[in-house]
């Protein structure tokens, strides 16, 4: 039935106050690799089973003393995981509806056959695996749920690192990586790709914390070498990130979000195919939140200028199937937002 290698750890008990079936009982199942202990009634079962694990009782029903009825309710509040299978002459209704109820596994009736006890055996340890597996999974649910906060949390960080030393910059990349999830979700990006770009577009910026802040926060239009400073931000964020594991996969982003479709964006002047398809997604998305909010240098520009200079920008700075896709999810965000236009004509 199952090699000793996995039977030799698991116990079982048998309840029996006729001594040659605990004996006979006992001997069979030792020959299948159990380890078996025996008791004659059903106080000493729940004496045993206080000091001693099993994963599984046999145990008679019609026994004196505590009965094997009440053993099992005990048995079951003591050890829950342990499985308690009921060995009876007669199985009356009454009695078996009982045994259901205080959580018996099955029923085997006297006399009983030893092909009926292993069969048996192979349904409770059938049961454990699945249990078994079932833990094991919902503890690596678990795991995961955990280090995905660990990972959003480690995330916002490094946001809230950049955010302090560019106040005009504060919420952009929340922002930037909400309507890049969004945009993605339409390119029918996966939900573990969705993480990704989320991740991605949520630290697209996290270089600017070498940046000095006198040139993150300056009124003014920046000089050649200070715009050359800013544009060392994508190579700064990878450095930054690099050592960070589960954070590999959004360098491309990272590095890539300022390239242009026509190849005159930075740090690499990527073009067209070659520009990594999620720093295409959180370019466009990027550019949208950057020039409708307030910045140093500037006042924040209108939604529709702003969808406007996307659209004249497909082709030359964004992929052009992306940026359609990026102002229709802004073109409904800003329905759903926008009070209904009052009719020319009201109603007498």
């Amino acid at each position: 039935m199952h090699g000793s290698s996995k039977t030799q750890m698991l116990r079982i008990l048998v309840v029996d106050d006729e001594e040659h079936i605990r004996t006979s009982l006992s001997i069979f199942l030792q020959s299948k690799g159990f380890e078996v202990d025996v008791a004659c009634d059903g106080r000493e079962a729940v004496s045993t089973i206080s000091t001693q694990e099993y994963f599984l009782v046999f145990t008679d029903i019609s026994m004196p003393g505590m009965d094997g009825l009440e053993a099992l309710a005990r048995i079951r509040t003591i050890s829950p995981d342990t499985e308690v299978v009921m060995i009876t002459a007669n199985l009356e209704l009454e009695n078996a509806v009982l045994a259901m109820r205080c959580g018996a596994f099955d029923f085997i009736t006297k006399p009983f056959y030893f092909d009926s006890i292993e069969a048996t055996i192979g349904r409770v340890l059938a049961k454990h695996d699945h249990e078994n597996e079932a833990r094991r999974m919902e503890r690596e649910k678990e795991k995961l749920i955990y280090e995905q906060k660990a990972a959003l949390d480690t995330t916002l960080a490094f946001v809230r690192a950049v955010e302090e030393k560019d106040r005009y910059t504060k919420g952009h990349s929340e922002r930037v990586a909400r309507l890049s999830v969004k945009v993605a979700k339409l390119l029918n990006y996966t939900s573990q790709d969705l993480e990704r770009i989320r991740y991605g577009s949520l630290l697209h910026d996290v270089g600017k914390i070498g940046v000095p802040r006198d040139i993150l926060n300056k009124p003014g239009k920046l000089t050649k070498h200070e715009f050359q400073v800013i544009m060392k931000h994508p190579d700064v964020g990878v450095r930054i990130l690099s050592p960070v594991t589960f954070l590999q996969d959004t360098l491309p982003i990272v590095l890539h979000h300022h390239e242009n479709w026509d190849g005159t964006g930075y740090p690499h002047g990527l073009k067209e195919e070659d520009i990594p398809f999620d720093a295409r997604i959180v370019r466009p998305c990027d550019f949208y939140d950057a020039v409708t909010s307030n910045r140093s240098y500037r006042r924040p520009m209108p939604p529709e200028a702003a969808l406007q200079m996307i659209s004249d920008g497909k082709g030359t700075l964004f992929d052009a199937r992306i940026a359609d896709v990026v102002m229709k999810v802004i073109q409904k965000d800003l329905a759903r937002v926008s009070p209904p236009t009052p009719s020319p004509h009201p109603s007498p």
